[in-house]
C-alpha cells in the first residue's frame, strides 16, 4: 500500500519544502496575517509598487488584488516575522507581478504592461524601447522586411521547383487521358452510340 502524504517522502527537500508550505498556509489564514494585508495592502490609497494597480482594479477583465510581498527568505523562518510589518523587508505588490518576481521578472518600467527579464539590459520592453529609440526601430523594420522578402522568396522558388516536378507527370497523365478518351471515342463510333467528348 503506497503512502498518500506528499511530506513523507525520502528526499529531504521535499519534506522540507512540505513542511515549509504547511506552516506558510496555516500563517496565512491566521488573523495577524489577515490583519496585516488588510491594514497595508487593501488600504484605499495602496497600489502595486511594479504595476501601479490598485486593489480591485480592472487588469485584463480580472480584479487586482493587491498582497505582501517578501523580499528576504529569512521573513519565512516565524510567524512573526511573517506577518509583522517591515518596510525595508516587505512591499505591497499584486499576486501577478509577486508571480513574475518570483520567475525573475518585473513589469517595464515605462509602460508596467509588459513583464521583461531582470537582467535585460535595456530595462524596458521592445516596444517602449523602440519608441525611445527611432533609429534603431527603423533599422529594425528594414531586416524585418528583408527577412519577410527572402523568405517570400524562398517560398516562392519551392512552389516553382514543386511545379516543375509535377510538370512531366501532368502532361503524362493528360496522355494517358487523351489517349483512354480516344479509345472511348472509336468504340462509341464502331457501336453506332453517338458522340464521346
Amino acid at each position: 500500500m503506497t503512502d498518500t502524504n506528499p511530506n513523507h517522502v525520502t528526499c529531504p527537500q521535499k519534506r522540507r519544502t512540505g513542511g515549509r508550505r504547511k506552516n506558510l498556509s496555516k500563517w496565512r489564514s491566521h488573523k495577524l496575517w489577515k490583519d496585516l494585508v488588510e491594514a497595508h495592502a487593501h488600504a484605499p490609497d495602496a497600489e502595486c509598487v511594479y504595476c501601479l494597480k490598485h486593489h480591485n482594479e480592472l487588469r485584463k477583465n480580472k480584479f487586482v488584488y493587491l498582497t505582501i510581498n517578501h523580499k528576504s527568505r529569512r521573513l519565512y523562518e516565524s510567524e512573526e516575522l511573517h506577518s509583522t510589518w517591515n518596510p525595508e523587508l516587505m512591499e505591497i505588490c499584486c499576486t501577478v507581478c509577486n508571480r513574475q518576481i518570483e520567475k525573475g521578472r518585473i513589469p517595464c518600467p515605462v509602460c508596467h504592461n509588459v513583464y521583461i527579464s531582470v537582467f535585460d539590459a535595456d530595462r524596458m520592453c521592445r516596444k517602449c524601447f523602440y519608441d525611445a529609440n527611432p533609429k534603431l526601430k527603423e533599422i529594425h523594420d528594414h531586416r524585418m522586411e528583408l527577412i519577410k522578402i527572402s523568405q517570400k522568396n524562398a517560398k516562392d522558388a519551392a512552389k516553382k521547383k514543386e511545379k516543375e516536378r509535377l510538370k512531366p507527370l501532368i502532361e503524362a497523365k493528360k496522355a494517358k487521358d487523351k489517349a483512354f478518351r480516344a479509345t472511348l471515342k472509336k468504340g462509341a463510333k464502331s457501336k453506332g452510340i453517338g458522340k464521346v467528348k
